[in-house]
């Protein structure tokens, strides 16, 4: 009994996992329907374990309960984006400031040793977005660590819902990664010379970006996103 017991929630564990790697990512898209029968067929599970997961991805805001319809994944909450956007530029300035004034010739080759790897991936033919935007969020993880702010960062990661997903969707649309790398290199050159305001002017356009680059891209795709008028 137990090693049946231990087989569904090992079973379930897999259907969350993979579900919520595939909305994160953009693999199911913003207002997608999923359907238990499909579900249950795919998983080769019963309805109990895909019920469950549903509930709980339903609970994180991943998806939407529609009767009569199935789970919608949820629509990128906008006005949610755009202060989350504000508050990273906000905090994110300051932890840069704080960074460039204490970083160790150690913790600048950290720095440089990401921004190799970001232009060796670069240099590939074919990769996935979701390879840079890791590579993008190691990067920004740095300064945050080593001022010793890893739980606002961890804050910040957390809000996948809406503004990792936008993120994400910014780099599997537009595809701007050189636009992206050329800024963190800018950024690089600023930590190293202590170049304050220059530094807190490109972190606000560069986490900018998103928006800035998507505008056209929110305008034709209003369906994934919940905008208020």
């Amino acid at each position: 009994m137990q090693n049946k017991n231990g087989k569904g929630r090992d079973l379930e564990q897999v259907i969350y996992k993979t579900l919520k790697a595939e909305i994160i990512s953009l693999v199911l898209e913003p207002g997608f329907f999923l359907q238990e029968v499909e579900l249950c067929q795919r998983f080769e599970a019963s309805r109990t374990p895909v019920r469950t997961v549903l509930q709980r991805l339903a609970a994180e805001g991943l998806i939407e309960i529609v009767p009569y319809k199935g789970a919608m994944v949820s629509l990128l909450d906008f006005n949610v984006v755009m202060q989350t956007i504000f508050l990273r530029k906000s905090v994110e300035a300051e932890v840069l400031l704080k960074y460039s004034k204490m970083a160790s010739k150690m913790d600048l080759e950290d720095i440089n040793h990401n921004l190799r790897i970001q232009c060796i991936l670069l240099e590939k033919e074919d990769f996935k977005a979701e390879e840079f935007y890791l590579l993008d969020t190691s990067l920004h993880s740095i300064w945050f660590e080593k001022t010793g702010n890893s739980y606002i960062w961890n804050l910040l990661q957390n809000l996948e819902v809406n503004y990792t997903r936008f993120r994400l969707l910014d780099l599997v649309e537009r595809k701007q990664f050189k636009e992206i790398y050329n800024e963190h290199i800018a950024l690089f050159d600023y930590i190293k010379n202590q170049e304050d305001s220059k530094l807190k002017e490109l972190i606000s356009y560069h986490l900018d970006g998103g928006v800035r680059r998507l505008s056209s891209t929110i305008k034709n795709n209003k369906h994934y996103f919940k905008i208020e008028e």
